[in-house]
């Protein structure tokens, strides 16, 4: 009895074995094996939710917005109280508050250099490229301890794209209407001993939609019907441009330069609400050009020391050139010529590092930053 029940036991257990062979497409000799069959599976990688964010923080990585196509304005300018003003369409001006404060209130910074212009206390974010931004950190609320007085509303901190050991190339390409172009252009990689980042941006726009000039009122008679006028003079050009060398000059140091440059060019064609005057009183000839350069020579090493220190020392320059010509188009406009440069040199050392102290480890760090301003201008005496 006992060996009849053991043989059927085991002709069951054959008999289910061979059938879930069958169901799974198994021969008879691949399922006699014990090694376990390789199965691929192909398909969209899964993401992952990120932790919430802090109230006074936000990360921003430029590569998770690529397929909307957005400028950089417009992608600060939709973060949580972050107001963003803008004076005109695509390539015009813009500037930035946060919680109410002025823009110049709000320190941005370029790989921890301050940006913002002498002239107007604030930034143009028109003038940065998405494409040349790898990540973007808004702090608000008051930081002016860590930064000095010039972040009182906050801080936006932008990356510049950084070499990697991999070799990375991005092109990105679209146009619109008005003539409207953006181009950006990016490689990193590595030759050698030495990392390398170089990265190109531009943009046009002819600018030259149709308007409608404001309509005259007389009491008493409907508003008189003006017709629409073509936008003359707002074509916009901006070329952008960026460097990054970098290489280990030991295995705790490392030396790297840095340099990103902005050119643009504009027409100022004014507002255009005369509905008397030919072309609506718009200006053919006003135009603006600005060139900003920033160059920056940081050495930074890496667990120095019984301690453990981690330091980092730059030295950087900045220069900024904005030229403004108007030769007049008639007897009450006199002809307007000026020219503003302003240079910064400046300073910036960090010390950081770590104690055990009172059965517990504390880490300390101290900085210092000194930098000069220098304003040249051709209507004003020259400052420093």
């Amino acid at each position: 009895m006992r060996t009849h029940r053991l043989e059927r036991r085991r002709f069951f257990f054959v008999l289910t074995r061979m059938t879930l062979s069958m169901l799974m497409g198994v021969t008879g000799v691949e399922a006699a094996t014990n090694e376990p069959e390789e199965i691929v599976v192909r398909g969209v990688k899964t993401g992952h939710f990120k932790a919430p964010a802090s109230a006074f923080a936000t990360h921003l990585e430029t590569d998770d917005f690529a397929g909307e196509r957005k400028r950089l304005d417009d992608l600060i300018g939709e973060q949580v109280g972050v107001q963003l003003r803008r004076f005109g369409g695509p390539g015009e001006p813009s500037e930035l508050s946060i919680r109410g404060s002025t823009a110049a209130q709000v320190q941005v910074q370029l790989d921890g250099i301050p940006i913002n212009s002498v002239l107007t206390g604030s930034t143009d974010l028109s003038q940065l490229c998405t494409g040349l931004i790898e990540s973007v950190d808004i702090i608000r609320g008051g930081a002016s301890l860590e930064v000095g007085g010039g972040a009182i509303g906050g801080i936006v901190d932008l990356k510049s794209r950084r070499p990697d050991a991999e070799a990375i190339n991005r092109v990105s390409v679209s146009g619109g209407a008005f003539g409207t172009w953006d181009v950006s252009a990016h490689r990193a990689a590595q030759y050698r001993q030495l990392d390398y980042a170089v990265g190109y941006c531009g943009f046009t726009t002819d600018g030259d939609y149709l308007f409608s000039p404001l309509e005259r009122e007389t009491s008493g008679l409907p508003p008189t019907p003006t017709r629409p006028l073509s936008r003359i003079n707002n074509q916009r050009v901006r070329h952008s441009a960026h460097l990054d060398l970098g290489g280990a000059l030991s295995e705790k140091t490392y030396l790297r330069f840095q340099d990103y440059i902005t050119y643009s060019s504009q027409g100022e064609p004014g507002l255009g609400t005369l509905p008397d005057v030919p072309l609506g009183g718009q200006n053919p000839f006003a135009h603006g050009r600005d060139t900003q350069n920033l160059a920056r020579l940081a050495w930074s090493g890496s667990d120095l020391g019984d301690w453990g220190h981690d330091i980092e020392a730059a030295l950087y320059h900045r220069y900024q050139r904005d030229a403004y010509r108007d030769p007049g188009t008639g007897p009450n406009q006199p002809p307007v010529d000026e020219l503003n440069r302003v240079q910064t040199f400046g300073f910036q050392g960090e010390d950081r590092f770590e104690v055990e102290a009172l059965g517990a480890g504390h880490a300390l760090s101290a900085g210092v930053s000194v930098y000069r301003d220098a304003l040249y201008s051709e209507q004003r005496p020259d400052q420093g």
